[in-house]
């Protein structure tokens, strides 16, 4: 594993789903909250309170649209909104903090289903409709790198905004994209989001397979990582590998002694997966058995990232 020189610091951790849309968040180490996602030391996955397809699929209310501070959120993903949300409250949480500049702040999300619920929208519009009368401000929200952008225009930042696919694996990549940024000095905070929704389509690919998603909720969920350290004490990025599917992940010798989460998921079941990335982290951050922690994410014939994180009280 490759040990990382001056990696990003975890601050807090943050989430918004149905049906009350309040958004949660604790600093981490420290304060506890409730996940809405379980994961056990087994690296299973559970979800409280699951929601119905037809639940997820209900349009958001209007106070929660404008809260978001999203510009044109009637035509905007439910995804978009839902990182919003969690954007604000790390903005919140940063606000008051000395020579806090949003300038100094890069925005990373990850997303893999908002624009299939846009496009889905928009060409059944068209096909129904005609062209001539749909929604053409659907049609920009369709785009997968619009979620990132329209979230960075809503809260003020005006640094590096990038939006990733690939499910889990690609919070394992926004983490390494954090780590390059402040280490070149080019931002001081990330905010890091997953956010996922469920369209018409993936509804009925859902219950032609009889197999439900593995995070059965929709909302979004995410970390805010600083470049300096946050607090007496903090949990820190400092082990990173990134590797093939069949290869074994080789830990430090000084590294024996960590709490190691590993989270294997099959091919097929990678939707709403990036969900569960950041209740993961949190879920190590908070343990007491170690100060080393290690998650291994596992995603069958595609890859197998490690991250290692290490407490700092000096």
């Amino acid at each position: 594993m490759l040990q990382l020189k001056n990696g990003p610091f975890i601050h807090a951790i943050g989430h918004v789903t149905r049906p009350d849309f309040a958004v949660h968040s604790a600093v981490v180490p420290g304060e506890m909250f409730t996940s809405p996602v379980l994961v056990t030391d087994e690296g299973h996955i559970s979800t409280v309170a699951p929601l119905t397809h037809e639940q997820m699929l209900q349009p958001l209310p209007k106070e929660v649209l404008k809260a978001s501070g999203v510009a044109r959120a009637r035509n905007s993903a439910k995804s978009t909104i839902y990182a919003a949300l969690v954007a604000q409250e790390f903005n919140r949480l940063l606000s008051g903090k000395p020579g806090y500049n949003p300038d100094r702040v890069i925005v990373g999300v990850n997303n893999n289903s908002a624009s299939t619920a846009i496009s889905w929208e928009y060409e059944t519009e068209g096909v129904t409709r005609g062209w001539r009368n749909t929604n053409t401000m659907l049609m920009p929200s369709a785009l997968p790198s619009a979620m990132g952008t329209q979230i960075s225009s809503a809260i003020q930042t005006h640094n590096a905004t990038i939006t990733f696919l690939n499910d889990i694996l690609g919070m394992c990549a926004a983490m390494e994209y954090t780590h390059i940024n402040f280490f070149h000095e080019r931002a001081d905070y990330a905010f890091l989001i997953a956010s996922e929704e469920i369209s018409v389509l993936r509804a009925k690919v859902q219950e032609r397979k009889q197999d439900p998603l593995i995070v059965e909720r929709d909302g979004a969920a995410g970390l805010l990582l600083c470049k300096e350290k946050p607090g007496e004490r903090a949990w820190r990025l400092s082990l990173y590998q990134h590797a093939a599917y069949f290869k074994d992940i080789a830990v430090p010798a000084d590294w024996q002694d960590a709490k190691i989460l590993h989270i294997s998921l099959p091919e097929h079941k990678t939707a709403f997966s990036p969900l569960i990335f950041p209740f993961a982290v949190y879920k190590l951050c908070t343990q007491e058995d170690s100060d080393k922690a290690i998650l291994i994410i596992s995603v069958e014939n595609r890859s197998t990232c490690a991250l290692g994180f290490q407490l700092t009280d000096r």
